[in-house]
Protein backbone atom coordinates (compact mmCIF):
# COMPACT_ATOMS: atom_id res chain seq x y z
CA UNK A 1 0.00 0.00 0.00
CA UNK A 2 2.89 2.54 0.82
CA UNK A 3 4.00 1.79 -2.67
CA UNK A 4 0.81 2.98 -4.64
CA UNK A 5 0.38 5.98 -2.12
CA UNK A 6 3.58 6.75 -4.11
CA UNK A 7 5.61 7.64 -0.95
CA UNK A 8 8.47 6.52 0.41
CA UNK A 9 8.48 2.66 0.84
CA UNK A 10 8.62 0.74 4.19
CA UNK A 11 11.58 -1.32 2.69
CA UNK A 12 13.63 2.08 2.99
CA UNK A 13 12.46 2.64 6.59
CA UNK A 14 15.07 0.48 8.71
CA UNK A 15 13.23 0.77 11.90
CA UNK A 16 10.22 -0.45 10.54
CA UNK A 17 11.62 -3.21 8.91
CA UNK A 18 13.00 -4.46 12.19
CA UNK A 19 10.15 -4.22 13.72
CA UNK A 20 8.24 -6.28 11.74
CA UNK A 21 11.41 -8.74 11.51
CA UNK A 22 11.25 -8.89 14.95
CA UNK A 23 7.49 -10.87 14.89
CA UNK A 24 8.75 -13.95 13.55
CA UNK A 25 7.85 -16.75 11.23
CA UNK A 26 4.70 -18.88 12.27
CA UNK A 27 2.17 -16.41 13.18
CA UNK A 28 -0.36 -16.26 10.91
CA UNK A 29 -2.12 -13.06 12.17
CA UNK A 30 0.32 -9.88 12.15
CA UNK A 31 0.73 -6.27 11.97
CA UNK A 32 2.77 -2.91 12.82
CA UNK A 33 1.72 0.32 12.27
CA UNK A 34 2.60 3.80 13.70
CA UNK A 35 -0.60 5.17 15.33
CA UNK A 36 -1.91 8.09 15.41
CA UNK A 37 -3.97 9.37 18.50
CA UNK A 38 -6.54 11.62 16.05
CA UNK A 39 -7.58 8.51 14.65
CA UNK A 40 -9.31 7.41 18.09
CA UNK A 41 -13.36 8.17 18.26
CA UNK A 42 -13.75 10.93 20.23
CA UNK A 43 -14.95 9.76 23.93
CA UNK A 44 -13.03 6.48 23.45
CA UNK A 45 -10.96 6.47 25.53
CA UNK A 46 -12.30 7.86 28.87
CA UNK A 47 -10.25 11.21 29.29
CA UNK A 48 -8.54 9.56 31.78
CA UNK A 49 -6.29 7.32 29.37
CA UNK A 50 -6.39 10.06 26.82
CA UNK A 51 -2.99 11.49 27.05
CA UNK A 52 -1.88 7.45 27.13
CA UNK A 53 -3.03 7.19 23.85
CA UNK A 54 -1.52 10.14 22.92
CA UNK A 55 1.90 9.06 23.88
CA UNK A 56 1.08 5.75 22.06
CA UNK A 57 3.59 5.22 18.66
CA UNK A 58 3.96 2.08 17.24
CA UNK A 59 1.96 -1.05 17.66
CA UNK A 60 2.79 -4.47 16.59
CA UNK A 61 0.87 -7.21 16.58
CA UNK A 62 1.39 -11.06 16.29
CA UNK A 63 -1.11 -14.08 16.67
CA UNK A 64 -0.99 -17.96 16.56
CA UNK A 65 -3.48 -19.97 15.82
CA UNK A 66 -2.70 -23.95 16.94
CA UNK A 67 -4.58 -25.32 18.87
CA UNK A 68 -5.68 -22.50 20.82
CA UNK A 69 -4.74 -18.72 20.42
CA UNK A 70 -1.41 -17.44 21.35
CA UNK A 71 -1.13 -13.80 20.86
CA UNK A 72 1.42 -10.55 21.71
CA UNK A 73 0.61 -6.83 21.28
CA UNK A 74 2.99 -4.36 21.65
CA UNK A 75 2.67 -0.70 22.46
CA UNK A 76 5.70 1.56 22.38
CA UNK A 77 5.21 4.74 23.86
CA UNK A 78 7.04 8.27 24.14
CA UNK A 79 8.71 7.44 27.46
CA UNK A 80 9.10 4.88 29.59
CA UNK A 81 7.24 6.95 32.29
CA UNK A 82 3.89 6.73 30.02
CA UNK A 83 4.40 2.96 29.15
CA UNK A 84 4.63 2.28 32.79
CA UNK A 85 1.18 4.18 33.16
CA UNK A 86 -0.30 1.81 30.47
CA UNK A 87 0.93 -1.02 32.04
CA UNK A 88 -0.54 -0.15 35.68
CA UNK A 89 -3.84 0.80 33.85
CA UNK A 90 -3.94 -2.36 31.67
CA UNK A 91 -3.42 -4.49 34.87
CA UNK A 92 -5.73 -2.77 37.11
CA UNK A 93 -8.51 -3.23 34.24
CA UNK A 94 -7.49 -7.17 34.25
CA UNK A 95 -7.96 -7.48 37.91
CA UNK A 96 -11.41 -5.58 37.79
CA UNK A 97 -12.56 -8.20 35.84
CA UNK A 98 -11.55 -11.00 37.24
CA UNK A 99 -12.94 -10.01 40.07
CA UNK A 100 -16.36 -9.43 38.66
CA UNK A 101 -16.05 -13.04 36.73
CA UNK A 102 -15.30 -14.58 40.19
CA UNK A 103 -18.52 -16.69 39.37
CA UNK A 104 -17.55 -17.66 36.23
CA UNK A 105 -14.28 -19.91 36.10
CA UNK A 106 -14.05 -20.07 32.09
CA UNK A 107 -13.79 -16.31 32.22
CA UNK A 108 -11.49 -15.96 35.38
CA UNK A 109 -9.52 -18.66 33.24
CA UNK A 110 -9.18 -16.88 29.94
CA UNK A 111 -8.29 -13.69 31.79
CA UNK A 112 -5.26 -15.19 33.60
CA UNK A 113 -4.28 -15.67 30.00
CA UNK A 114 -3.72 -12.07 29.56
CA UNK A 115 -0.18 -11.06 31.06
CA UNK A 116 0.96 -6.99 30.57
CA UNK A 117 5.08 -6.55 30.97
CA UNK A 118 6.43 -3.29 30.55
CA UNK A 119 10.30 -3.63 29.02
CA UNK A 120 11.07 -0.17 29.05
CA UNK A 121 8.58 2.25 26.77
CA UNK A 122 6.81 -0.31 26.08
CA UNK A 123 3.75 -2.11 27.03
CA UNK A 124 4.09 -5.96 25.72
CA UNK A 125 0.87 -7.69 26.29
CA UNK A 126 0.59 -11.48 25.68
CA UNK A 127 -2.55 -13.41 25.08
CA UNK A 128 -2.75 -17.64 25.49
CA UNK A 129 -6.36 -20.06 25.60
CA UNK A 130 -6.19 -23.66 24.91
CA UNK A 131 -9.08 -24.31 22.15
CA UNK A 132 -10.72 -26.15 25.14
CA UNK A 133 -10.98 -23.28 26.37
CA UNK A 134 -12.06 -21.39 23.54
CA UNK A 135 -14.68 -24.29 23.11
CA UNK A 136 -15.87 -23.87 26.57
CA UNK A 137 -16.93 -20.31 25.88
CA UNK A 138 -18.30 -20.89 22.55
CA UNK A 139 -20.68 -23.40 24.47
CA UNK A 140 -21.25 -21.14 27.10
CA UNK A 141 -22.66 -18.19 24.67
CA UNK A 142 -24.73 -20.65 22.70
CA UNK A 143 -26.18 -21.73 25.87
CA UNK A 144 -26.65 -18.20 27.23
CA UNK A 145 -28.21 -17.02 23.94
CA UNK A 146 -30.59 -19.94 24.13
CA UNK A 147 -31.59 -18.78 27.00
CA UNK A 148 -32.57 -15.30 26.34
CA UNK A 149 -35.70 -14.00 27.56
CA UNK A 150 -35.78 -11.32 24.56
CA UNK A 151 -36.89 -14.57 22.07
Amino acid sequence: LDRMAGGPSVLDNAETMAQIQAIGAGNQVWGFGSFFADLVPEGAPPPVAMDLVAALERVTFRMRLESGVTARMTGTFTTADTATRAGDLLRGFLALGMMGSADRPDVVELLSGVQVQNAEAAVEIDFTASQELLDRLAESVVSDLSESPFE
